[in-house]
């Protein structure tokens, strides 16, 4: 087995660099689903790395921090514990809150796999309209917009150019929280490539793939 990375560091999206006697991990922010039982920790230990990874919780009381303005608000830990957060800072708008965010769950519930023929309409229609658009519907307060929108600098698109959809599974993969893995982004392909090495596998950087044979049945790769 054999890996080929054409950048000179390995990791893609994962990787890290030294520059001026620190560490930088551009694409690793934070990460969630990694409580007991979470989708991304699932993850990590059928890839059979996760005895390999430290993962540090950031604040369960205030992960996320959004300033507007002289003002700070904070995303929290537990979906109905950070929608009753915001609600309490936003009383005016407590209820609209509560109705985003009911419609932003059963949005990101009814695309996580089963039927689409059996989809609400209304939903659907709800999921690929923008989130700013989500938002106007429920949340009068343009800074409480802000403040439920303010994740979206994960993916770096504005409330009114994204789907609700695409919002709907970011917030939820935060709904629990936040963690950093402990020595940078670089931790993650250092134990990857740890793993794929103890398979008897190797990873080749500088390496550009231009294409791939294939011969035999079922279909294998040339070496």
């Amino acid at each position: 087995m054999v890996v080929f990375e054409q950048h000179y560091l390995p990791g893609g999206y994962c990787h890290s660099f030294a520059l001026g006697g620190y560490s930088w991990s551009p694409g690793v922010h934070y990460i969630g689903q990694l409580q007991p039982g979470g989708e991304v920790r699932r993850f990590y230990e059928g890839l059979g790395v996760s005895a390999d990874l430290v993962f540090c919780e950031l604040n369960p009381d205030g992960f996320d921090r959004v300033i507007v303005g002289d003002r700070g608000y904070h995303h929290v830990a537990g979906l109905a514990r950070n929608v009753e957060q915001l609600a309490s800072a936003f009383p005016a708008d407590a209820a609209g809150i509560r109705g985003y965010h009911d419609e932003l769950t059963r949005i990101a519930a009814a695309f996580q796999g089963g039927d689409p023929g059996a989809r609400d309409p209304a939903l659907t229609l709800a999921a690929g309209s923008s989130l700013d658009a989500l938002l106007r519907r429920h949340v009068r307060d343009p800074v409480a917009r802000t403040v439920l929108a303010a994740q979206g600098l994960n993916y770096g698109v504005a409330p009114s150019r994204v789907a609700a959809l695409v919002h709907a599974g970011l917030a939820l993969h935060y709904a629990d929280g936040g963690w950093y893995p402990l020595g940078g982004g670089r931790a993650l392909p250092r134990a990857v490539i740890r793993a794929l090495r103890a398979a008897g596998g190797e990873i080749q950087v500088r390496t550009r793939v231009e294409r791939i044979l294939v011969e035999g049945e079922p279909g294998r790769a040339r070496a």
